[in-house]
């Protein structure tokens, strides 16, 4: 307990207090006439500065914000000197944290942010404090985020300086970062995949692929853009979270045209969205974070983390296969899943006949999905099957109280690897059954404008759905139950392969929204579905239990900040500029009882380059006190964090 004089009132929470862009290489225009009426502060600061943007109200004068430019400009090159050319990255001062961003070479962002502020209560002194701050690394992190958005969404700042008017320019910029700045940085604690964004890669799904899965599907996508010159490439992606280890890429071209870095932003700007809002035509539309109020009303966020709803209502349905494959398969997938089979009219005529209902407190017999055969008995119906897909961007229906469509594009700036700069191109992205595919586009294309076009390509779309894809729905289905019934695990696992900008993992989301006790568990988007009341959100479906598990292990909103604080502070503490993380092998604890693992793999992986487990030991568990000999040669500081964790590494390396 604290004594009365050192007891702390919190005053006000960190906020914004400004943004800014500048580009110290910049020249006045000669030809703008107002140039030769400014004395010589005003003249280079307007040379200089493009973009200032305050938060608090707070006037600062053109002299002002001339020598903040003057004190960043002379800091980095005291840095660079003395720092072997490494560029300072933040200034933290009495009351405020400035976070430092350079980019396309000479231009600079720079975020401000006021401390946090508490008072003592025994004398009133009012101090400042960097509580409720990530560290510097992650808010650069989200600031690097800023600029992709901004780049995927309008080009580079050396476009548009040449492209556009200066004024229509710093208007442009000052519209567009004053609405990230405000709906970002809601707070300034970790979000999203949490540590795993400073690295700026996109989500692999964990999810296991059948055999001769990507040979097929490279096939038939190859043909689908050898007839249409104007599409360039395809991403395929499963948006199914739960668990949350199958969420991300199915398949991305390897042979791309484009850059990797801007397939990378691309990628991410849609995971992104996925997880924090959901993907609805109205939130893809947007070039911009949005903010709560503007997230589209017809898809609440309860919906989005539904899976039961998303696989068992949507997913099961677009299988629709033959009578044959439905008494062969369907009989056998699991519960809950198969408890809204009775509610779907398009397929009930092939059910088989089973029970759907027990009795409270009895436990359904254990059931396995079996994994579909090549033979034409296992495939989907042509002739029975209706298309259940959907255009997200595309031909899609704008409005809830009509059947009509309309045509909805999106552009983006992405570079091809034979273009010096990042040029315009179209998406469209159709999604079944919760993957999703997003066809890239030349910025002329014209048949983007035709109705009937779209027709032809969710054919064709949909035909590869149904020939590489379908059985993946399964896959989610049998993933879920095992989710579901299964113990709960004690770790987490990331991996992170740096070659192709990418990772896969099992850590939890860290939702942007919400306080503790409405964030969720361990699985919070399964457990928060199990625990809804009759048919709040699952309409028509029938839930056996609204007690979670007796095994659940429950992680809150703050233990999984600080969890992803530590990590990432552990991570960056002993490595260099240049190390993604720590060389070699180490084993750390935090906490009172999480043991963090970091591993290098090598390059030669073909999982990955890096690899962090998180481990928590239950207090009473006499293990924990004897990590460092529980370790073997063969799996090196891997087994010392228990059976489960060898086990699934073990697995895991033989599967790939």
């Amino acid at each position: 307990m604290e004594s009365p004089e050192q007891q702390l009132v919190l005053q006000s929470y960190p906020g914004l207090q400004f943004f800014a862009i500048f580009n110290p290489k910049l020249q006045c225009n000669e030809e703008d006439p107002s140039s030769s009426d400014l004395d010589e502060t005003e003249s280079e600061l307007k040379r200089k500065l493009l973009c200032f943007i305050t938060f608090d109200g707070a006037e600062i004068s053109n002299f002002q914000k001339f020598k903040l430019i003057g004190m960043i400009e002379g800091l980095q090159d005291f840095s660079s000197k003395f720092r072997g050319g490494n560029k300072l990255r933040f200034i933290d001062t009495q009351k405020s944290r400035l976070i430092l961003l350079n980019v396309e070479q000479d231009y600079w962002l720079v975020l401000s942010i006021r401390l946090a502020e508490v008072k003592v209560s025994a004398t009133n002194e009012k101090i400042f404090t960097l509580r409720f701050l990530a560290l510097p690394e992650y808010t650069e992190a989200e600031l690097q985020d800023g600029y992709r958005w901004w780049r995927l969404h309008n080009g580079e700042f050396s476009f548009n300086y040449k492209q556009l008017p200066l004024e229509s320019f710093t208007q442009l910029l000052e519209d567009w970062w004053y609405t990230w700045c405000k709906n970002k940085w809601v707070n300034f604690e970790i979000k999203n995949e949490g540590f795993v964004d400073v690295e700026h890669s996109f989500r692999k799904s964990s999810i296991e692929l059948p055999n001769g899965f990507t040979d097929s599907l490279e096939a038939n996508l190859a043909e689908l853009m050898s007839e249409d010159s104007d599409l360039l490439d395809v991403i395929i992606m499963n948006t199914t979270k739960t668990p949350i280890k199958n969420f991300g890429v199915l398949w991305k071209n390897k042979d791309s045209k484009f850059e990797q870095e801007s397939l990378v932003d691309l990628i991410r700007y849609q995971q992104c969205i996925a997880l924090s809002v959901g993907l609805t035509t109205n939130n893809l539309s947007e070039g911009n974070v949005l903010s709560p109020s503007e997230v589209d009303p017809t898809s609440p966020e309860e919906e989005h983390e539904n899976l039961f709803y998303q696989i068992a209502n949507q997913s099961l349905s677009f299988l629709e296969p033959s009578k044959n494959f439905l008494t062969t398969q369907l009989g056998n997938i699991l519960y809950p899943a198969t408890m809204t089979l009775d509610a779907m009219s398009s397929i009930s005529g092939y059910l088989p006949e089973v029970s759907w209902f027990y009795n409270k407190g009895e436990t359904p017999s254990s059931v396995e999905v079996p994994q579909a055969q090549e033979n034409t008995e296992n495939t989907p119906d042509t002739k029975v099957n209706e298309k259940k897909g959907k255009y997200l961007i595309g031909m899609v229906k704008l409005h809830t109280n009509t059947e009509e469509k309309e045509i909805c594009d999106k552009l983006v700036f992405l570079k091809q690897k034979n273009e010096p700069t990042y040029m315009e191109h179209k998406l469209l992205i159709y999604e079944v059954a919760g993957l999703t595919f997003t066809a890239i586009y030349r910025g002329d294309c014209s048949s983007l404008n035709e109705p009937d076009y779209y027709r032809k390509v969710e054919d064709s779309l949909y035909k590869v759905w149904q020939t590489c894809l379908y059985r993946l729905v399964l896959e989610n289905v049998k993933e879920y139950q095992s989710c579901v019934k299964s113990k709960l695990s004690t770790f987490y696992y990331l991996l992170y392969d740096q070659p192709s900008d990418s990772h896969q993992s099992s850590f939890p989301i860290i939702s942007f929204r919400g306080s503790d006790e409405d964030f969720g568990e361990l699985d919070s988007d399964v457990f928060s579905t199990l625990t809804l009341k009759d048919n709040e959100t699952v309409k028509g479906s029938i839930l056996n239990s609204t007690s979670k598990p007796k095994n659940a292990k429950e992680i809150s909103k703050s233990q999984l900040i600080s969890l992803n604080q530590s990590i990432l502070s552990l991570s960056t503490e002993s490595r260099s500029e240049q190390d993604i993380l720590l060389p070699g092998e180490k084993l750390l604890k935090t906490g009172r009882n999480w043991w963090i693992l970091f591993k290098d793999l090598g390059e030669s992986q073909a999982y990955g380059t890096s690899l962090i487990i998180a481990r928590k030991f239950d207090s009473k568990d006499p293990s924990k006190k004897d990590v460092f000999n529980n370790s073997d040669s063969d799996d090196n500081l891997v087994s010392s964090l228990g059976e489960d964790v060898s086990e699934w590494w073990e697995n895991f390396t033989r599967s790939v």
